[in-house]
């Protein structure tokens, strides 16, 4: 009687796991390609375009390193 129970409430403790799930993170906003251009187009100017070149490059090489 008693291991009937527990199995009893085991069962009922997994499904009320499941009908309530993981809890979720809320949603993130992604941006447009258009709002990404915009960005770019107010951060890179004819001036500074060679430095975030070099960064770029920099994080690609560092990236590529990691992966080795």
């Amino acid at each position: 009687m008693a291991r009937r129970l527990t199995v009893l409430l085991l069962a009922a403790c997994l499904a009320l796991l499941g009908m309530t799930g993981c809890k979720k993170s809320p949603e993130e906003t992604l941006k447009t390609k258009a709002q990404f251009k915009a960005e770019a187009d107010k951060e890179i100017t004819e001036e500074n375009m060679a430095e975030h070149l070099d960064s770029l490059e920099k994080d690609i090489e560092a990236d590529m390193g990691d992966e080795e």
